[in-house]
Protein backbone atom coordinates (compact mmCIF):
# COMPACT_ATOMS: atom_id res chain seq x y z
CA UNK A 1 0.00 0.00 0.00
CA UNK A 2 1.06 3.28 -1.10
CA UNK A 3 -0.49 6.34 0.56
CA UNK A 4 -0.48 9.37 -1.20
CA UNK A 5 0.54 13.26 0.14
CA UNK A 6 -0.63 15.85 -0.74
CA UNK A 7 1.78 19.21 -0.76
CA UNK A 8 0.43 22.24 -2.22
CA UNK A 9 -2.92 23.27 -4.20
CA UNK A 10 -1.88 26.16 -7.28
CA UNK A 11 -4.24 27.90 -7.54
CA UNK A 12 -5.98 27.16 -3.81
CA UNK A 13 -9.00 29.36 -4.35
CA UNK A 14 -11.74 29.94 -7.29
CA UNK A 15 -15.18 31.01 -8.11
CA UNK A 16 -18.35 28.91 -6.99
CA UNK A 17 -18.78 28.24 -10.86
CA UNK A 18 -15.93 25.77 -10.97
CA UNK A 19 -14.48 24.78 -14.26
CA UNK A 20 -11.10 25.97 -12.84
CA UNK A 21 -8.06 23.90 -13.72
CA UNK A 22 -5.45 23.54 -10.84
CA UNK A 23 -2.46 21.39 -10.32
CA UNK A 24 -1.90 19.69 -6.84
CA UNK A 25 1.20 18.38 -6.03
CA UNK A 26 2.83 15.76 -4.14
CA UNK A 27 4.03 12.12 -4.71
CA UNK A 28 2.37 8.65 -5.09
CA UNK A 29 -0.13 9.20 -7.32
CA UNK A 30 -1.15 6.15 -9.49
CA UNK A 31 0.24 7.31 -12.93
CA UNK A 32 -1.34 5.60 -16.03
CA UNK A 33 -0.17 2.86 -17.79
CA UNK A 34 -0.03 3.31 -21.35
CA UNK A 35 -0.31 -0.57 -22.04
CA UNK A 36 -3.93 -0.93 -20.21
CA UNK A 37 -5.05 2.64 -21.44
CA UNK A 38 -6.23 3.01 -17.43
CA UNK A 39 -7.51 6.69 -17.70
CA UNK A 40 -9.35 6.91 -14.20
CA UNK A 41 -5.88 6.40 -11.97
CA UNK A 42 -6.73 9.21 -9.26
CA UNK A 43 -10.20 10.82 -7.80
CA UNK A 44 -10.15 13.86 -6.53
CA UNK A 45 -13.13 15.62 -4.36
CA UNK A 46 -13.72 18.98 -3.29
CA UNK A 47 -16.35 19.31 -0.28
CA UNK A 48 -17.53 15.53 -1.42
CA UNK A 49 -17.96 17.00 -4.90
CA UNK A 50 -16.19 15.30 -7.34
CA UNK A 51 -13.78 17.19 -10.10
CA UNK A 52 -14.80 17.28 -13.25
CA UNK A 53 -11.18 16.50 -15.26
CA UNK A 54 -8.42 14.59 -13.34
CA UNK A 55 -5.31 13.84 -15.33
CA UNK A 56 -2.27 12.33 -13.27
CA UNK A 57 1.06 13.76 -15.13
CA UNK A 58 3.20 12.04 -12.84
CA UNK A 59 3.42 10.03 -9.27
CA UNK A 60 3.96 14.21 -8.15
CA UNK A 61 1.46 16.12 -10.14
CA UNK A 62 -2.12 16.28 -10.85
CA UNK A 63 -4.11 18.43 -13.24
CA UNK A 64 -8.01 18.56 -12.00
CA UNK A 65 -10.87 20.75 -12.97
CA UNK A 66 -13.12 22.33 -10.06
CA UNK A 67 -16.45 21.54 -9.54
CA UNK A 68 -19.15 23.43 -8.73
CA UNK A 69 -19.61 24.45 -5.40
CA UNK A 70 -23.08 23.20 -4.31
CA UNK A 71 -23.26 24.06 -0.34
CA UNK A 72 -25.28 26.92 1.32
CA UNK A 73 -24.61 30.42 -0.52
CA UNK A 74 -24.68 31.92 3.17
CA UNK A 75 -21.05 30.47 3.63
CA UNK A 76 -19.39 31.59 1.41
CA UNK A 77 -16.22 32.33 1.07
CA UNK A 78 -15.75 28.76 1.99
CA UNK A 79 -13.10 26.55 2.89
CA UNK A 80 -13.50 22.92 1.42
CA UNK A 81 -11.32 19.61 2.32
CA UNK A 82 -10.02 17.77 -0.98
CA UNK A 83 -9.59 14.22 -0.68
CA UNK A 84 -6.91 12.20 -3.45
CA UNK A 85 -7.83 8.73 -3.61
CA UNK A 86 -5.84 6.41 -5.79
CA UNK A 87 -8.22 4.09 -7.71
CA UNK A 88 -7.67 0.93 -9.08
CA UNK A 89 -7.85 -0.89 -12.56
CA UNK A 90 -11.76 -0.88 -12.12
CA UNK A 91 -11.68 2.17 -11.20
CA UNK A 92 -12.63 1.46 -7.60
CA UNK A 93 -10.91 3.50 -4.76
CA UNK A 94 -7.64 1.66 -3.29
CA UNK A 95 -8.32 1.35 0.58
CA UNK A 96 -6.20 3.18 2.48
CA UNK A 97 -4.67 4.85 -0.48
CA UNK A 98 -5.94 8.63 0.02
CA UNK A 99 -5.58 11.68 1.42
CA UNK A 100 -6.62 14.93 3.01
CA UNK A 101 -6.14 18.60 2.65
CA UNK A 102 -8.66 20.09 5.19
CA UNK A 103 -9.69 23.31 4.37
CA UNK A 104 -7.24 22.76 0.93
CA UNK A 105 -9.03 24.74 -1.28
CA UNK A 106 -11.57 28.05 -1.16
CA UNK A 107 -14.39 28.90 -3.18
CA UNK A 108 -15.27 32.62 -3.65
CA UNK A 109 -18.13 34.83 -4.93
CA UNK A 110 -16.99 37.29 -7.83
CA UNK A 111 -15.39 40.10 -6.05
CA UNK A 112 -18.00 43.13 -7.64
CA UNK A 113 -17.11 46.12 -5.62
CA UNK A 114 -13.50 47.96 -6.20
CA UNK A 115 -11.12 47.78 -3.08
CA UNK A 116 -9.48 50.72 -1.09
CA UNK A 117 -6.20 49.46 -3.62
CA UNK A 118 -7.56 49.70 -6.86
CA UNK A 119 -10.04 52.91 -6.47
CA UNK A 120 -8.52 54.21 -10.00
CA UNK A 121 -9.58 50.75 -11.42
CA UNK A 122 -13.17 49.84 -13.15
CA UNK A 123 -15.54 48.32 -11.20
CA UNK A 124 -16.37 45.79 -13.72
CA UNK A 125 -14.70 44.68 -16.95
CA UNK A 126 -18.14 45.79 -18.20
CA UNK A 127 -17.32 49.61 -16.66
CA UNK A 128 -14.27 49.17 -18.12
CA UNK A 129 -15.21 48.49 -21.89
CA UNK A 130 -18.73 51.30 -21.00
CA UNK A 131 -15.82 53.46 -20.75
CA UNK A 132 -13.37 52.41 -23.55
CA UNK A 133 -16.47 52.97 -25.98
CA UNK A 134 -17.38 56.54 -24.43
CA UNK A 135 -14.19 57.86 -24.73
CA UNK A 136 -13.40 56.62 -28.51
CA UNK A 137 -16.76 58.15 -29.49
CA UNK A 138 -15.93 61.53 -28.00
CA UNK A 139 -12.65 61.39 -29.47
CA UNK A 140 -13.40 60.27 -32.98
CA UNK A 141 -17.09 61.76 -33.53
CA UNK A 142 -18.46 63.95 -30.99
CA UNK A 143 -17.76 65.29 -27.38
CA UNK A 144 -21.36 64.63 -26.31
CA UNK A 145 -21.84 61.30 -25.28
CA UNK A 146 -23.76 59.95 -22.47
CA UNK A 147 -25.54 56.75 -20.82
CA UNK A 148 -28.33 56.23 -21.50
CA UNK A 149 -30.07 55.17 -18.36
CA UNK A 150 -33.22 55.27 -16.14
CA UNK A 151 -33.22 53.69 -12.30
CA UNK A 152 -36.76 52.16 -11.53
CA UNK A 153 -35.65 51.72 -7.85
CA UNK A 154 -34.81 55.34 -7.12
CA UNK A 155 -35.84 57.19 -4.25
CA UNK A 156 -37.01 60.10 -6.78
CA UNK A 157 -38.44 58.25 -9.72
CA UNK A 158 -38.07 61.01 -12.81
CA UNK A 159 -39.73 60.40 -16.42
CA UNK A 160 -36.36 58.38 -17.68
CA UNK A 161 -35.41 60.96 -19.82
CA UNK A 162 -31.66 61.42 -20.45
CA UNK A 163 -30.13 64.67 -19.81
CA UNK A 164 -27.78 66.11 -22.37
CA UNK A 165 -25.59 69.52 -21.79
CA UNK A 166 -25.88 70.48 -25.69
CA UNK A 167 -27.43 69.26 -29.55
CA UNK A 168 -26.71 67.31 -31.45
CA UNK A 169 -25.55 64.25 -28.75
CA UNK A 170 -25.04 60.72 -29.22
CA UNK A 171 -27.28 58.40 -26.42
CA UNK A 172 -25.27 54.62 -25.16
CA UNK A 173 -28.04 52.15 -24.12
CA UNK A 174 -26.62 48.66 -22.43
CA UNK A 175 -24.33 47.08 -23.15
CA UNK A 176 -26.48 43.51 -23.96
CA UNK A 177 -24.00 40.97 -23.62
CA UNK A 178 -23.81 37.10 -25.15
CA UNK A 179 -21.74 34.65 -25.17
CA UNK A 180 -19.53 34.47 -28.71
CA UNK A 181 -19.78 31.10 -29.32
CA UNK A 182 -17.71 31.31 -32.89
CA UNK A 183 -14.76 32.07 -30.55
CA UNK A 184 -15.57 30.05 -27.89
CA UNK A 185 -12.39 27.56 -26.77
CA UNK A 186 -12.48 24.57 -24.73
CA UNK A 187 -8.72 23.94 -24.06
CA UNK A 188 -7.05 24.62 -21.14
CA UNK A 189 -4.14 26.96 -21.06
CA UNK A 190 -1.09 26.93 -19.05
CA UNK A 191 -0.30 30.13 -17.25
CA UNK A 192 2.72 30.92 -15.45
CA UNK A 193 1.77 32.69 -12.27
CA UNK A 194 5.78 33.42 -11.53
CA UNK A 195 5.96 32.71 -8.22
CA UNK A 196 8.97 32.61 -5.66
CA UNK A 197 8.87 28.39 -6.12
CA UNK A 198 8.10 28.62 -9.98
CA UNK A 199 5.14 26.92 -9.92
CA UNK A 200 3.24 26.75 -12.49
CA UNK A 201 -0.56 26.45 -12.53
CA UNK A 202 -3.00 26.06 -15.34
CA UNK A 203 -6.47 27.25 -15.78
CA UNK A 204 -9.61 27.79 -18.14
CA UNK A 205 -9.20 30.17 -21.10
CA UNK A 206 -11.05 33.41 -21.08
CA UNK A 207 -14.69 33.71 -21.73
CA UNK A 208 -15.13 35.21 -24.92
CA UNK A 209 -18.43 37.50 -25.56
CA UNK A 210 -19.90 39.74 -27.72
CA UNK A 211 -21.42 43.22 -26.43
CA UNK A 212 -24.03 45.31 -28.15
CA UNK A 213 -24.71 48.62 -27.53
CA UNK A 214 -28.08 50.88 -28.94
CA UNK A 215 -26.74 54.07 -30.10
CA UNK A 216 -28.94 56.92 -30.80
CA UNK A 217 -28.06 60.13 -32.53
CA UNK A 218 -30.39 63.45 -31.23
CA UNK A 219 -30.63 66.66 -32.89
CA UNK A 220 -33.30 69.26 -32.89
CA UNK A 221 -32.54 69.65 -36.58
CA UNK A 222 -32.30 66.98 -38.87
CA UNK A 223 -29.27 67.93 -40.96
CA UNK A 224 -27.29 67.60 -37.66
CA UNK A 225 -28.91 64.12 -37.05
CA UNK A 226 -27.27 63.20 -40.65
CA UNK A 227 -23.87 65.20 -40.47
CA UNK A 228 -23.14 62.98 -36.72
CA UNK A 229 -24.28 59.62 -38.58
CA UNK A 230 -22.25 60.39 -40.93
CA UNK A 231 -19.47 60.88 -39.01
CA UNK A 232 -20.05 57.77 -37.18
CA UNK A 233 -20.05 55.70 -40.62
CA UNK A 234 -16.75 57.42 -40.89
CA UNK A 235 -14.74 56.61 -38.29
CA UNK A 236 -16.18 53.03 -38.21
CA UNK A 237 -15.07 52.26 -41.56
CA UNK A 238 -12.37 53.70 -41.97
CA UNK A 239 -10.96 52.19 -37.82
CA UNK A 240 -13.42 49.56 -36.81
CA UNK A 241 -11.80 49.21 -33.83
CA UNK A 242 -12.64 49.41 -30.05
CA UNK A 243 -9.06 49.24 -27.91
CA UNK A 244 -10.85 47.34 -24.93
CA UNK A 245 -8.26 47.17 -21.51
CA UNK A 246 -7.33 43.44 -20.85
CA UNK A 247 -6.40 44.59 -17.18
CA UNK A 248 -8.12 46.37 -14.52
CA UNK A 249 -5.20 48.67 -14.31
CA UNK A 250 -5.73 49.11 -18.26
CA UNK A 251 -1.72 48.17 -18.19
CA UNK A 252 -2.96 46.16 -21.43
CA UNK A 253 -5.04 46.88 -24.46
CA UNK A 254 -6.16 44.43 -27.13
CA UNK A 255 -8.41 45.99 -30.21
CA UNK A 256 -11.86 44.29 -31.23
CA UNK A 257 -13.65 44.63 -34.25
CA UNK A 258 -17.04 46.77 -34.29
CA UNK A 259 -19.50 45.68 -36.47
CA UNK A 260 -23.36 47.55 -36.76
CA UNK A 261 -26.26 47.36 -38.66
CA UNK A 262 -28.46 49.89 -41.18
CA UNK A 263 -29.21 53.30 -39.16
CA UNK A 264 -33.42 53.92 -38.62
CA UNK A 265 -34.31 57.32 -38.96
CA UNK A 266 -36.82 58.74 -36.54
CA UNK A 267 -38.40 62.14 -36.60
CA UNK A 268 -40.71 64.18 -34.78
CA UNK A 269 -40.69 67.66 -36.19
CA UNK A 270 -43.16 69.56 -34.13
CA UNK A 271 -41.41 68.08 -31.20
CA UNK A 272 -37.67 69.59 -32.58
CA UNK A 273 -36.47 66.24 -32.30
CA UNK A 274 -34.74 63.77 -34.55
CA UNK A 275 -32.93 61.01 -34.03
CA UNK A 276 -31.10 58.15 -35.52
CA UNK A 277 -30.83 54.67 -34.11
CA UNK A 278 -28.76 51.58 -34.67
CA UNK A 279 -27.01 48.40 -33.22
CA UNK A 280 -23.08 48.76 -32.45
CA UNK A 281 -21.12 45.22 -31.72
CA UNK A 282 -18.11 44.22 -30.61
CA UNK A 283 -16.76 40.87 -30.32
CA UNK A 284 -15.13 38.82 -28.93
CA UNK A 285 -14.04 40.82 -25.37
CA UNK A 286 -12.61 38.06 -22.62
CA UNK A 287 -14.01 37.83 -19.53
CA UNK A 288 -11.12 37.33 -17.39
CA UNK A 289 -10.64 37.32 -13.42
CA UNK A 290 -8.35 40.40 -13.46
CA UNK A 291 -11.46 42.35 -13.38
CA UNK A 292 -12.47 41.18 -10.15
CA UNK A 293 -14.05 37.97 -10.68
Amino acid sequence: MTVPQLTTITPSEGLTSGRDLIVIRGVHYREADPENEIVNTVSVTFNGEPAEYVLALAHYVLHVVTPRYLGDPSDLPKAVDVVVTNLDDDGEPIPGETVTAVDGYTYKRPRIFRDSASRSSPVSMVDAVNLALIKTLKREVIKEVSLATDFDFSDDPTSGLTAVATLPAILISGPTISLARQYLSRTLVEVDRSDPEGTVAVRRPTLPLSFAWGIVVIANRKHLVSNVVNALIRFMDRRPYLRVPTTAARTGYVEREISYGNFTASDRPPDNVYTSEVTLSVAPIDLDDDFGL
